[in-house]
């Protein structure tokens, strides 16, 4: 029972994870795409800058929007990571449970044991990837 149980519970961690790579794939591929139409978009407005002004300046404008461009994106990044995050992280989570662990050790059967690793296992996962930040 408790074997059945336990590949139960991988099989559906296994299939969730490869969803999410999957998606995950299928992301990234739109955002090369983002990338490219972005990188075509900035050529086509150096372009049209060069007839306004020196080819030089018109690279330099282009470069210090990129500047800014990045420095938003690295200002909306450090303030996300101050942000306080809520839920444990499963690092945490796992150092914690250690010395409650060789207790039970010593009082409960290996194979329950085993079974309820995997369940807490799971569930961590499960919480981690259903995680909306």
């Amino acid at each position: 029972m408790w074997r059945a149980l336990t590949a139960f519970i991988m099989l559906d961690a296994g299939r969730e994870v490869r969803h999410r790579v999957g998606t995950m794939g299928i992301i990234g591929a739109a955002g090369i795409c983002g990338m490219l139409a972005m990188l075509f978009a900035l050529q086509a407005a150096q372009r049209q800058l060069e007839r306004m002004m020196s080819p030089p300046m018109a690279s330099l404008t282009v470069a210090a929007g990129l500047l800014v461009l990045a420095s938003l994106i690295l200002l909306v990044a450090w303030l996300r990571q101050r942000r306080n995050r809520t839920g444990a992280d499963i690092g945490t989570a796992m150092l914690a449970t250690v010395p409650l662990a060789n207790a039970v050790v010593q009082r409960i059967n290996p194979q329950v044991l085993i079974a309820a690793a995997v369940l807490a296992g799971a569930t961590m996962i499960g919480n981690r990837l259903g995680r909306k930040d």
